[in-house]
């Protein structure tokens, strides 16, 4: 039995849903590179009685353009490069993903998330919030570049 009759959780999870699509934006997730050996054909050596197959191996990218709300910490510091004269940012985000963002970082290993033209790597597992049959999934990302 729940507090709420079915048209207000339609009321409150569309409104929330509608949060979400208001305030999400684009980022990219890099994966490992699919690894494809192609053999080519068998050449004969002279003098050493066997064929050598050469293999080539070409590497192909692997990356998804997904949405989701980025949330930037407070927990933001400047590293100074002295040499250079100039300040590298570093910092931590937080990512909030829907299903079909969530499935995609937890297939393969994760090379980088591009956001907002900075690349962070995965610091964290997920947290899942549940809220009237929606779900959403929380990482934090941390600043490499």
């Amino acid at each position: 039995m729940s507090l709420l009759t079915q048209s207000q959780i339609e009321l409150f999870s569309g409104k929330f849903s509608e949060h979400f699509s208001t305030f999400c934006r684009s980022f990219i997730i890099n994966k490992t590179p699919k690894k494809v050996v192609t053999s080519t054909t068998s050449t004969f050596y002279p003098g050493y009685g066997q064929t050598s197959n050469e293999s080539q191996i070409t590497y192909i990218p692997v990356s998804g353009i997904y949405s989701g709300i980025i949330s930037y910490n407070t927990n933001q510091t400047q590293e100074n490069l002295y040499e250079a004269r100039s300040s590298i940012s570093k910092g931590e985000v937080r990512l909030k993903v829907q299903k079909d963002a969530y499935d995609f970082i937890k297939n393969g290993k994760n090379e980088s998330f591009i956001v907002d033209e900075n690349t962070y790597n995965i610091i964290s597992d997920e947290a899942i919030q549940n809220y009237l049959g929606l779900q959403y999934f929380y990482f934090t990302l941390k600043r490499t570049t």
